[in-house]
C-alpha cells in the first residue's frame, strides 16, 4: 500500500471477536484449490492480531483433526484462546466457497455441532475493551443464550460493541424470530456494519436513510455501509459522509468486509476512541479510519488470503 508501518503500542486495550471458527475449502472451475482458516470473526482476529492488537477469539470448535490444525493456526498468529470452547463431541464445521468467474464467493456449509455449545467463563470485561460480533452465529439459537450474556456483560462494563449482521442471501428469507434478534443485536451496539446486500436482506432497502432509520430505531446511532466498488457510507445524527472504494482487480472478495471490519476497530485503538468519547472522537477520525480500512480491505481482495499479510504495512 506504500505506507509507513506503525502498529499500534497500547497493548492494554483488548478487542474480543465472537462468532463462528470454520475451515473453508476453495474451490475455482470446480478444482479444490487450498483451504483456509476461517469464519467471519476469526478473519477480523487474525488480521487485528496481524496488526500488533490484543485479540481474543470467543468461538468453538471440536478436539477433532481440523480443530486441532485450526487451534495451531490461531497460537501461531498470537491470538488468544483462552475463550475457546473445545467439545470432545462433535466435529469442526467445514465450508465450500465456490470462486465464480468475478471471483466472488458461495457457500455450502457442513456442520455437527455437539449438544453444550459455547461453554465458557464470561471474560471480566472493562470500559477498555472492545467486542465485536455478528454473522448468522450472533442468531443462531443454538449459542444465543451464552453469546447474549457474554455481550450483555461487555455492555454493562461500558466496552464499546461492535456488530456486522453478515446476513448473507442464503441465509434469506429470514424468519420473523431472526428479524428479532438481529434487532436486539442492533440495540446492544454502538456502532453496526453491514454491506448495502446485508441490509437489503434484512430491511428490504439498503436506502442509506432508510437504513439508518432502522438501526437508530433499534437504539444504535453509527451506521457504516459498505457498497464494494460504490465505496463506503458513514451516518450518525449529526453527519453523513461517503468515501470512495480504490479501483482493483480482486482476486478473492471472501475477506474484503471481514478486513474492513478489522480495519476499522484497529482504528478506534490507534485513534483512543473510548465508549466515553465515542461519538465526538469517531467523528474526528472517520475519514482517515474508513480510508485505511478501504486501503486494508483493497489489498487483501487481491490476494487469496482472508486477512492481512503478517508484515502488512498499516498507517
Amino acid at each position: 500500500m506504500g505506507q509507513n508501518i506503525h502498529h499500534v503500542e497500547n497493548h492494554f486495550r483488548r478487542i474480543f471477536t465472537i462468532g463462528e471458527t470454520v475451515l473453508d475449502i476453495l474451490f475455482k472451475n470446480d478444482v479444490a484449490i487450498r483451504s483456509i482458516v476461517g469464519g467471519s470473526m476469526l478473519n477480523v482476529a487474525v488480521s487485528l492480531a496481524r496488526m500488533g492488537c490484543n485479540t481474543h477469539l470467543i468461538s468453538e470448535i471440536s478436539n477433532d483433526l481440523c480443530g486441532n490444525l485450526i487451534l495451531r493456526f490461531l497460537k501461531n498468529n498470537h491470538i488468544e484462546t483462552n475463550s475457546l470452547f473445545i467439545s470432545e463431541d462433535g466435529q469442526t464445521a467445514i465450508s465450500m466457497a465456490l470462486l465464480d468467474k468475478n471471483n466472488d464467493a458461495q457457500y455450502e456449509f457442513y456442520r455437527a455441532f455437539p449438544e453444550k455449545r459455547l461453554s465458557i467463563s464470561i471474560p471480566t470485561f472493562t470500559d477498555t475493551d472492545i467486542v465485536a460480533f455478528g454473522s448468522f452465529f450472533a442468531i443462531n439459537e443454538a449459542v444465543r443464550k451464552p453469546l447474549l450474556s457474554i455481550v450483555s456483560a461487555a455492555k454493562d462494563a461500558e466496552a464499546i460493541i461492535f456488530y456486522d449482521p453478515n446476513i448473507r442471501q442464503n441465509h434469506c428469507p429470514l424468519s420473523g424470530s431472526a428479524l428479532r434478534l438481529i434487532e436486539e443485536n442492533i440495540a446492544l451496539s454502538d456502532v453496526v456494519r453491514g454491506s448495502n446486500e446485508d441490509f437489503l436482506n434484512i430491511f428490504n432497502t439498503n436506502d442509506l436513510s432508510e437504513v439508518y432509520k432502522s438501526i437508530s430505531l433499534n437504539g444504535c446511532r453509527h451506521l457504516l455501509m459498505t457498497c464494494g466498488k460504490e465505496g463506503v457510507w458513514y451516518q450518525n445524527e449529526n453527519l453523513q459522509l461517503h468515501l470512495p472504494s480504490k479501483p482493483i482487480q480482486p482476486v478473492s472478495t471472501i475477506g474484503a468486509g471481514d478486513t474492513f471490519n478489522a480495519g476499522f476497530l484497529y482504528g478506534l485503538v490507534q485513534n483512543n476512541i473510548f465508549k466515553n468519547n465515542f461519538t465526538y472522537e469517531l467523528q474526528q477520525h472517520i475519514s482517515s479510519i474508513i480510508q485505511n480500512s478501504i486501503e486494508l480491505s483493497s489489498e487483501v481482495c487481491m490476494s487469496e488470503e482472508n486477512y492481512v499479510a503478517v508484515n502488512c504495512n498499516i498507517q
